[in-house]
């Protein structure tokens, strides 16, 4: 959590300058996730950063994006393949819960590659 807020604080000057007057990091219990009543707020983007790693966490993850997200909140989600059957219900659940999704391959991309 002190890695995300200093990282917000390193990057204040890009955030004023995109005219993005909150960033909030947020700690979720995927197994007991708030409502979105509960929240100040509803969220313009959620950011998941390396987060699926075993199949058993893709369904209280996705239910806990799910319940958080707004009509025009915007998912942007960043994983290392892990292995076969977790990819796969990870994409499946993620057509279940959006109507847009889009792939990068950040090494095709940008030229950045997974850690040796």
């Amino acid at each position: 959590m002190e890695l995300m807020k200093s990282n917000v604080q390193l990057n204040s000057a890009a955030i004023k300058m995109a005219n993005c007057s909150r960033v909030d990091c947020l700690v979720l219990d995927w197994f007991n996730p708030p409502s979105i009543e509960n929240l100040p707020f509803v969220p313009e983007v959620i950011l998941i950063a390396d987060c699926v790693w075993v199949e058993h966490l893709v369904d209280p993850l996705m239910n806990t994006v799910h319940l958080l997200c707004g009509d025009a909140t915007t998912v942007i989600i960043t994983y290392q393949r892990r292995g076969r059957a977790t990819h796969e219900l990870f994409w499946k659940r993620l057509q279940g819960i959006f109507s847009e999704i889009v792939e990068v391959d950040t090494k095709d991309s940008c030229g950045l590659d997974k850690p040796e």
